[in-house]
């Protein structure tokens, strides 16, 4: 189930934890959300993958919940 994200306070969360995550190496600049033209989700999942193509071909994965190896 996903659901809607509208809060400002979540909205800010959700962009300050993205542009922690997606920096550019060569300028340093921050990844941003921008609500007003994105819609922003929150969903219970246990892992997410995504792939991305462009210039260079990029992979993320997600965990959530997960303990680790052992």
């Amino acid at each position: 189930m996903a659901t809607l994200v509208t809060e400002p306070v979540e909205l800010e969360s959700v962009n300050a934890a993205y542009g922690e995550k997606y920096v550019d190496p060569a300028t340093g600049n921050r990844a941003a959300v921008d609500s007003t033209m994105e819609a922003v989700f929150r969903v219970a999942v246990k892992r997410v993958q995504a792939w991305a193509y462009a210039k260079a071909a990029t992979q993320t994965v997600w965990q959530f919940g997960w303990p680790g190896p052992g």
